[in-house]
């Protein structure tokens, strides 16, 4: 095959045998009984289905979204991570914190996102606090010291 087309086997969810996928240019082209070629990857018994989507990430593999070190880079290799293991959309989620430190987090997210390929893949940006309840129990692991009452200022300043 070129590099520009390239020969995927498996099989869909809901079917028994595998088929051939062929790309070209990165689009679908033909899909074939599997067998005839040597497909570049996949193979009979790979399961092929669409990407998943994680509507909470807090950060994995090493990469935490909640540490005042966060970088764009810490954005970047966790997508990568991310992908890796098959999750193609994802929400950075952002636990309750003091305002200074949410602020410079939505910054380092914003910062990021700028990449419009790194923005394909986060849709939005999950902010779990600091409006939240205050009491034990609903409140769960957030620490009451930062949660507070709803504040369209503070909101304002976490999307700038």
């Amino acid at each position: 095959m070129s590099s520009e087309t390239l020969l995927v086997r498996g099989r869909i969810p809901g079917q028994d045998r595998a088929l051939d996928f062929e790309l070209r240019r990165g689009r679908l082209h033909a899909v074939l009984p599997a067998g005839r070629r040597t497909p570049d990857l996949g193979g009979a018994e790979a399961l092929l289905a669409p990407g998943l989507f994680d509507i909470q990430v807090n950060g994995a593999g090493g990469f935490d979204l909640q540490s005042p070190e966060a970088t764009p880079e810490t954005l970047h290799g966790l997508n990568d991570y991310l992908v890796r293991r098959g999750v193609f959309r994802w929400m950075p989620t952002l636990v309750t914190d003091s305002a200074e430190a949410m602020e410079h987090k939505c910054r380092v997210l914003a910062l990021a996102l700028r990449d419009k390929a790194l923005g394909w893949h986060i849709p939005g940006i999950h902010l779990e606090g600091p409006h939240i309840s205050p009491h034990d129990g609903p409140r769960g692991a957030h620490p009451a010291a930062h949660v507070c009452p709803p504040d369209v200022k503070l909101f304002r300043r976490l999307q700038r």
